[in-house]
């Protein structure tokens, strides 16, 4: 399992506020990547991909389409955003650093640091893996 530093988190979670990064699926067009998340019960959240399309799908095309800020992220961010299916199997961890109170704002923030602001990309948020892995095969 592979976490960002802090610094990589925080420079996300900016992003994603101040960037408007509020990520749903998208009201029209389809979803290309889908997360699971769920909060660990300690102080993180694990997301495990769901779907990406491999390079022969069109990878390139949906980071293509995709809108980043110009600044550069951390180069595990960069893979999250732009090359997802590289991390089938591998649960990704965002660290919390403390026990959080709110889980709406711990959501918004898995949304932002999974799809930022690709219309194409989903995060479906649950108590455990079931119940949001479940929430995606629902949609």
């Amino acid at each position: 399992m592979r976490a960002i530093g802090f610094r990589g988190w925080l420079l996300l979670a900016a992003l994603g506020v101040f960037g408007g990064s509020y990520c749903a699926m998208a009201q029209t067009g389809e979803t290309h990547v889908a997360w699971a998340c769920w909060y660990d019960g300690d102080t993180g959240v694990l997301c495990l991909l769901q779907h990406a399309p491999d390079d022969s799908d069109g990878a390139s095309a949906v980071a293509a389409t995709s809108t980043y800020p110009a600044h550069p992220l951390p180069a595990f961010a960069r893979q999250i955003r732009e090359s997802p299916a590289t991390l089938t199997d591998q649960p990704v961890r965002i660290p919390l650093y403390t026990v959080p109170i709110d889980m709406d704002t711990v959501r918004e923030l898995a949304e932002s640091v999974m799809c930022g602001r690709n219309s194409q990309c989903a995060v479906a948020f649950g108590r455990n893996y079931a119940e949001a892995a479940g929430t995606l095969a629902r949609r």
